[in-house]
């Protein structure tokens, strides 16, 4: 919620009516008549010091646009949530705004309590300026009260820019940490060799690198809903060493499926280790044979593990 400022009631009317207009009738001669020099005196003392309640109020206003205009500015960063290094600037500059500010406010509060003091001492001199002084008293109560809602407007409004100050810096720490993890990873990655097979299922189970899980056997119709998982204690020596950072390409000439092997053509493919099939195609030849295949993005393809089974078959 934005800071409301109370109306400002100068009161010049009000004072020179009383000051300047007293009815003759009802005005009381003074026991010790004040000459015409102490009362002059009296009666500019009285206007400087409504000039100077006067400019407390432009402070008012000043102050009270600055406060708004900071709030506007922490709900816009507040929605867009970004965790960038320019927000972190910002909302450091804010909240030096706002203690400049607060310092502004409680100055105002200190001079308005030093005018209203003066003018209680002029109220005991001077009867006629005493009809006045009330007026005067009242706007700077009205300012009075208008500071001290900036006050706690402006305590609050710093806590809620250092909370956000905050949580942007979390934020970036965080992105910071994940980046270097990440590139840790990336390091790791490259500097290690991963392994892979290829395979159709008859030798891939004949090699006892994958395992037959699930499925019901309904004796006609055979065993259904059967599917491959990679086998608890994999015989590394049927696999194929690939550094990721030499080639993003697998050839599978060597390997168990390879093609022009026994005739072997095979036209399909599935990965049955926990590597994403999103990030490896095939590549195939004019037959649509597959002849390698090609990882798009090594390091999320590799992270799952570094043992990749791919299954193969003929079917057209």
């Amino acid at each position: 919620m934005k800071i409301t400022l109370l109306p400002v009631i100068c009161g010049f009317a009000a004072m020179t009516t009383i000051l300047w207009g007293c009815d003759e009738r009802t005005a009381h001669a003074p026991e010790k008549p004040m000459s015409a020099a102490d009362s002059s005196n009296d009666a500019s003392e009285l206007l400087k010091l409504i000039s100077e309640k006067d400019s407390a109020s432009i402070v008012v206003l000043q102050s009270s646009s600055a406060l708004n205009q900071i709030y506007d500015r922490l709900l816009f960063l507040s929605a867009k949530r970004s965790a960038s290094r320019s927000v972190v600037r910002e909302t450091a500059a804010m909240i030096n705004t706002l203690d400049s500010l607060n310092n502004i406010v409680q100055g105002g509060k200190a001079r308005l309590a030093d005018i209203d003091a003066k003018l209680v001492a002029l109220n005991s001199k001077n009867a006629i300026i005493a009809q006045a002084a009330p007026v005067v008293r009242q706007n700077i109560a009205t300012l009075k009260s208008s500071f001290e809602t900036q006050e706690t407007g402006a305590t609050i409004l710093k806590s809620n820019v250092d909370n956000v100050k905050k949580r942007t810096e979390r934020r970036i720490a965080e992105a910071v940490a994940r980046a270097r993890e990440q590139q840790k990873s990336e390091e790791v990655s490259g500097n290690q060799d991963m392994y892979y097979v290829v395979g159709t299922e008859k030798e891939l189970l004949d090699k006892k690198i994958v395992r037959e899980a699930g499925g019901a056997n309904l004796w006609i119709f055979g065993k259904l809903g059967v599917t491959l998982q990679p086998s608890k204690d994999l015989p590394q020596d049927e696999f194929a060493k690939f550094n990721p950072k030499k080639s993003n390409q697998l050839n599978i000439d060597s390997l168990l499926a390879h093609a022009g092997k026994k005739g072997n053509k095979p036209k399909h493919f599935k990965v049955i280790s926990a590597h994403n099939e999103k990030y490896i195609e095939s590549v195939t030849d004019s037959t649509k044979t597959i002849r390698s295949f090609k990882i798009n993005d090594e390091n999320k393809f590799w992270k799952p593990s570094p043992y990749l089974i791919i299954v193969v078959d003929e079917n057209e």
